[in-house]
């Protein structure tokens, strides 16, 4: 085989070989483009999500459950949805969990000490770390007998 027979062959074979794994990369269960990718929400690909905890779980003001991504908080009496706040359970800096202090009556990130209002406005940014930090995402709820389900949209 001389030489330019050589580099078509081998050429071919690099060739299918490249475009076969392309392909079967492109083809593989699960890809649509994407849309199952979840998002910031914890939806998927956008579509809402509902989540729902009992109402037990938050019997008294201050209770908080994290469920399905949603940190549910009771911020006063009743049995209403504005009793309640449901916002996302991470902080949108790096990922920290969020809890709710209630004798100061705001959220915050156990990673970095950002601080939230219960509306998810910011009071302060991340503590001895770079970046910034963006409000968090409050969700609807509603109350349906024992239950309340916060829509992540």
């Amino acid at each position: 085989m001389d030489r330019k027979d050589f580099l078509i062959t081998v050429g071919k074979g690099v060739f299918l070989a490249c475009s076969g794994s392309c392909l079967l990369a492109a083809c593989s269960t699960g890809d649509d483009g994407g849309s199952n990718v979840p998002d910031t929400n914890g939806g998927t690909g956008g579509n809402p999500v509902d989540v729902t905890v009992n109402l037990s779980d938050l019997a008294t003001v201050g209770a908080q459950k994290t469920q399905n991504g949603v940190l549910f908080i009771r911020i006063s009496e009743g049995e209403t949805s504005s009793s309640f706040v449901a916002t996302e359970s991470l902080c949108p800096h790096q990922g920290g969990r969020l809890l709710f202090q209630g004798s100061a009556n705001l959220i915050e990130c156990q990673l970095h000490a950002a601080r939230f209002e219960v509306d998810g406005g910011i009071i302060r940014g991340p503590q001895n770390s770079s970046g910034s930090v963006r409000a968090l995402k409050i969700y609807t709820t509603t109350i349906n007998g024992s239950s309340i389900t916060a829509r992540k949209a």
